[in-house]
């Protein structure tokens, strides 16, 4: 059974996710609309939409694999590879989407020779946040695996 916890975070998750869908629809909208201001990155709308897309599709399959942990741990079937798993896919998948815009920011300032303070600052923040998620993906596997190993032990004496 569920606690009244799990359910509300499985409810904001899925809220979450129908925000992401709501952005993978405005994407290409507001790509379209910079494009019409400053013509000279028309032939970025779609390849830059592209990217828009697949980093919020990015953050759908984390808050996916978050409520697959949450629906493994009302199981008791939580302490297992298969969760192990899905925590590094999650820590894995929010890497990729901060990493995918680290790269079109990268691409902006470099290639392009567009952007100012705000792509560098967006740039950084991006890359600051995958390192970040490289980092809580690794303390989040030591502190399963220390809790696994914990309850293995705990039932083998019970």
């Amino acid at each position: 059974m569920q606690s009244f916890t799990q359910r509300a975070l499985i409810g904001v998750l899925g809220l979450f996710f129908l925000g992401l869908i709501l952005g993978q629809i405005f994407v290409p909208i507001v790509a379209e609309d910079i494009a019409h201001q400053f013509p000279e990155v028309r032939h970025l709308v779609l390849p830059y939409s592209i990217l828009g897309i697949a980093t919020l599709a990015c953050f759908q399959i984390a808050a996916t694999l978050l409520a697959g942990i949450l629906w493994r741990s009302s199981k008791g079937s939580f302490f297992s590879d298969a969760t192990r798993t899905l925590i590094v896919a999650t820590g894995a998948a929010c890497t990729v989407g901060f990493l995918i815009p680290a790269a079109t920011a990268i691409h902006l300032l470099a290639t392009i020779h567009a952007g100012g303070p705000g792509v560098v600052l967006g740039l950084a923040a991006s890359l600051i946040a995958a390192i970040g998620f490289v980092g809580l993906t690794y303390i989040a596997t030591r502190a399963f695996d220390s809790a696994r190993f914990d309850h293995e032990e705990l039932g083998g004496v019970i």
